[in-house]
């Protein structure tokens, strides 16, 4: 097949929706098919055509940037020429532009199907509102013109208004979860970098709003009598995210608990399974809805890291498939300490059989099926 994706924010970007999509257009090219991506030039210096890893990439000039939106009007001229040669358009939303390709593909007879990520925050303020109606309006008409839309959990998507207004359309596909190898060198020169504690509590993903990083660092004095020698290592980017000034706003907190954190940077992919094995626990506590998963939770588990996560939909989802962690209420400290303490104490139970994890979340699986939807 020949299949045109449409996505805001690729490469050299770093999310969970950028990763997804790059692990389903590679995984797509291996088996044979023929991956076209067209996303914004939202770094000037970034070639407006390469390929990567056998994935064809077009990028369009941005116009203007409005927080994490952009404005692309060659947009529709590019899409039109790649969707001549298309045979499935698959876009992954939130995207404003999504109504482009669906409405192109439309009018080319082509399948259009949507990848659900995740639904917009609803946050405060007039920018945050009129960017976010128009990413909704133009996500409508692209859900309304969809042949099928891909959430990742049934559970999300019976807690999203968007996704419940098409409830025919829905196929549930779990992410394309894949996993290095562990270092052992990497592992120990972390372990230096953290001054060696006895315990880690990890934290995977960039530092933004929505994951709710205020209630774990408040956790650290609690934390500190029942762990005298700990630490909380966050591996991601913190500083230069897109559309994200939110480190500066919880950077007196930072420094405030300095002497028990780390922080790693952004850490390549094939790296980050040698983080999962430094960790005694990965803690998630987001306390927004644009959180729908976590992808770092199975790569976790499958490193024998237990998680904490926050009780959200979706997000709860692994824990609920695999039993290797817990949950709590969200924006609730003294619930985030508890249930940190006891898995820290009790990591024992909660380790499952490896095997049984990768028929869970089996990357093969998730690539079957979607060429299941691609096809028919």
């Amino acid at each position: 097949m020949k299949i045109l994706l449409g996505i805001t924010y690729y490469l050299p970007n770093v999310s969970g929706v950028t990763i997804y999509a790059r692990r389903l257009a590679e995984e797509l090219v291996k088996k044979g098919h023929e991956v076209t991506i067209i996303a914004s030039r939202h770094d000037k210096s970034l070639p407006l055509k390469e390929t990567i890893n056998g994935v064809r990439v077009r990028r369009v000039p941005v116009f203007l940037k409005i927080g994490k939106g952009v404005i692309m009007p060659t947009l529709p001229f590019l899409v039109l020429r790649e969707a001549l040669f298309s045979d499935v358009i698959n876009c992954h939303l939130p995207q404003f532009e999504s109504f482009v390709f669906a409405v192109t593909g439309k009018i080319l007879g082509k399948k259009i199907i949507l990848t659900h990520h995740t639904d917009l925050s609803g946050w405060k303020g007039f920018l945050n509102r009129i960017s976010e109606a128009s990413v909704w309006l133009g996500q409508m008409v692209a859900g309304a013109l969809a042949d099928k839309i891909v959430p990742y959990t049934k559970d999300y998507a019976d807690h999203s208004w968007f996704l419940r207004l098409f409830p025919k359309k829905l196929f549930y596909i779990l992410p394309p979860i894949v996993t290095g190898k562990v270092k052992k060198e990497l592992k120990e020169k972390w372990r230096k970098e953290a001054k060696n504690p006895e315990v880690i509590i990890g934290f995977a993903g960039r530092i933004a709003r929505q994951k709710g990083i205020p209630y774990l660092l408040n956790a650290v004095p609690l934390l500190r009598k029942e762990f005298p020698s700990f630490k909380i290592i966050f591996a991601g980017p913190h500083k230069g995210v897109i559309g994200e000034k939110y480190f500066e706003e919880i950077e007196k907190l930072v420094t405030k608990y300095k002497k028990n954190l780390c922080f790693l940077g952004n850490i390549k992919e094939d790296d980050m399974a040698s983080f999962y094995s430094l960790c005694d626990v990965l803690v998630l506590p987001s306390d927004d809805r644009l959180e729908s998963f976590g992808l770092v939770q199975p790569e976790a588990m499958l490193k024998g890291c237990p998680v904490l996560v926050s009780d959200l939909p979706g997000v709860r989802v692994p824990v609920k498939l695999t039993g290797m962690g817990l949950t709590f209420k969200p924006k609730d400290t003294k619930d985030l300490i508890q249930k940190t303490t006891f898995i820290l104490r009790n990591k024992a139970k909660f380790q499952i059989n490896q095997k049984r994890l990768r028929e869970i979340f089996s990357l093969k699986k998730t690539i079957k099926e979607y060429e299941k939807v691609f096809k028919n």
